[in-house]
């Protein structure tokens, strides 16, 4: 990749993190197990076969280790892909840089949408797919312990499982859900025109 390109995305990145006062937000709230944590995300695409946020971690949030060579932490920049009806979210990573860390998949129960606020149960397990290495599974102690804890069946387990290595198969391979594979750092600027020009309408 060119420096010239590199530069064009890293700016658009950028521009991607300025938030005027009217823009649309929801809280996502995360359910896993006993565990449930709110975010304030924009809202990017609202469809009903596909909704895409933006996330810009708070200062509040604690540092989380991916992997060995990668820590989440205040002020990384997340692009939510969330598909209704699937049993899966992914997730686009950029560190405070703006550079793209890889992609991180949930695995989680169809999520549930309301007008102010949209719920997702986390099923424990998750892939992780760094842009410069071999995808992974992540959590799988955790399934285990909330089967233990009677949080899931050990059937849920199974069927989860069996999903994970579907999706860690998928990253794998590379093979995204066709929108991701449209993705460049400029969409961010074009589905907030879309949006703000669809609610002229």
């Amino acid at each position: 990749m060119s420096l010239n390109i590199l530069g064009a995305q890293r700016f658009a990145l950028r521009e991607a993190r300025k938030l005027s006062k009217n823009t649309p937000r929801i809280e996502v709230e995360i359910r896993r197990g006993d565990d449930v944590q709110s975010f304030d995300q924009e809202i990017l695409k609202n469809d009903e076969d596909l909704k895409i946020t933006l996330q810009v971690l708070p200062t509040s949030f604690p540092p989380a280790r991916i992997d060995d060579a990668t820590v989440l932490d205040a002020g990384c920049l997340l692009i939510w892909y969330i598909f209704p009806g699937r049993w899966y979210e992914i997730g686009l990573f950029f560190n405070q840089r703006d550079v793209f860390l890889g992609h991180y998949i949930n695995l989680i129960r169809p999520p549930t949408f309301e007008v102010a606020r949209w719920v997702v149960e986390d099923l424990y397990l998750d892939i992780w797919a760094p842009v410069d290495g071999s995808p992974m599974l992540l959590d799988e102690n955790e399934l285990d312990e909330a089967v233990t804890r009677g949080k899931l069946s050990v059937e849920e387990a199974v069927e989860v499982q069996e999903l994970g290595h579907v999706m860690l198969t998928r990253a794998t391979k590379r093979h995204w859900p066709q929108p991701l594979r449209q993705w460049s750092p400029e969409l961010v600027s074009q589905l907030r025109l879309q949006r703000d020009l669809a609610s002229t309408v």
